[in-house]
């Protein structure tokens, strides 16, 4: 922190400069970083359409999954990917890359 001002205080601006700087430093180490990912639904356009079985690797069988709920991919993955392995909650559920939609960053 810098040295306080004549009235014991800190000036706003500075300060302000201070905590913008620190937000940076840490916003480039990985913890922060990590944290800010793309998020990822099952296809809602389908939703009309019954549940989708996919097979859920803890189970070690098919499960009912409705269109819309969010999904984690564990890994990165290409359209070209026969099945991404990815987290549906607690469940690591195996999905096709076309049944998965990036809706944006976090």
């Amino acid at each position: 922190m810098k040295d306080l001002n004549m009235s014991g205080s800190l000036d706003l601006k500075e300060a302000l400069k201070e905590l913008e700087e620190m937000v940076e430093q840490a916003w480039f180490s990985e913890g922060l970083s990590e944290m800010c990912q793309p998020s990822y639904l099952l296809q809602s356009d389908r939703q009309s359409k019954k549940p989708v079985w996919l097979f859920n690797a803890g189970h070690r069988t098919f499960l009912p999954y409705q269109w819309g709920i969010e999904v984690q991919p564990i890994e990165s993955f290409i359209d070209s990917d026969k099945e991404v392995p990815c987290m549906i909650g607690h469940d690591l559920v195996m999905i096709p890359p076309d049944y998965i939609v990036n809706i944006g960053w976090n």
